[in-house]
């Protein structure tokens, strides 16, 4: 895995500050980071040494502005091999024609611990209905379906669709499977596809194997409050032998699949990995 720090830099026309000057500044750094401007509005720097973008920030601040910190791990592949579990996203159908029908999803009110609210916080509150001729078109994104079709879809709330091809390929290699129906456009049972859900829901790592720059996530609603310095590991107490967790409290959004299950879906088109977690010994 590679580490990288960003500082971004934006322009705020209410404070007497030349923004060619804060040009020159980000400039003047080129030997030593990734350093480009966005518009007329920002400048960003990446660079793989925190003391570099400390420094850097520094040298904004010093200008009179607030520069944004923060930092990512670029994960290679050989740590998604050695990985217990493996982030999944599918296919987004979300744009016009709507892909689900109707709405099925109420907001819930924000995190009473962290207020914290975003786009996979909602609550089910009816059958989802999809438009299935979507699962045999193009995506949005220029991207063609496979012989049969579309078969790993994102929803709003974050949640998955799965063929009941794959699922039924699932159910020999894994535990912790909660697959729930959905309806067509007719308002039937689908044939072709169903929501997958996790069993098990780990809102925080583990506390002595996973590093912070800065807090740890929510405890009510897992929200990040900073970066990860390294892994994300999760306490085997907490996992137990599920194949299949969310790092949401609903158990819908930000699934993770173990690495029997993403061997099932890795080739399927439109699939992507996210991040990998590691489990820990208690």
């Amino acid at each position: 895995m590679r580490r990288t720090w960003s500082v971004a830099v934006a322009r705020d026309d209410r404070l007497d500050v030349d923004w060619r000057h804060v040009g020159q500044v980000m400039g003047s750094w080129a030997d030593r980071a990734e350093i480009s401007p966005v518009g007329e509005v920002m400048w960003l720097a990446h660079t793989g040494s925190v003391e570099v973008a400390d420094a850097l920030a520094d040298a904004v601040t010093a200008l009179g502005l607030t520069p944004l910190r923060s930092s990512r791990t670029d994960f290679e592949d050989q740590d998604y091999a050695t990985a217990d579990f493996i982030g999944v996203t599918g296919a987004d159908l979300s744009l016009d024609p709507p892909f689900v029908l109707g709405e099925p999803f109420r907001d819930d009110p924000p995190c009473p611990e962290c207020g914290h609210h975003d786009a996979f916080d909602v609550t089910q509150v009816r059958p989802v209905r999809i438009d299935e001729s979507l699962l045999d078109a193009p995506a949005p994104d220029g991207g063609h379906p496979g012989p049969n079709g579309w078969e790993v879809v994102n929803l709003p709330d974050g949640g998955l669709l799965l063929s009941t091809r794959l699922i039924s390929a699932l159910r020999e290699v894994a535990e912790g499977l909660v697959v729930e129906d959905l309806l067509d456009a007719h308002g039937e049972t689908s044939a072709r596809m169903a929501a997958l859900r996790a069993e098990v829901a780990v809102l925080t790592p583990c506390p002595r194997h996973t590093r912070f720059e800065g807090e740890p996530p929510c405890s009510s609603c897992g929200t990040a409050k900073s970066s990860v310095d390294g892994d994300f590991w999760v306490p085997r107490s907490v996992v137990g032998t599920a194949d299949v967790v969310s790092r949401h409290p609903r158990r819908a959004a930000l699934l993770y699949v173990s690495q029997a299950v993403f061997a099932v879906l890795a080739d399927v088109p439109g699939v992507r990995r996210g991040d990998p977690l590691r489990v820990c010994e208690d």
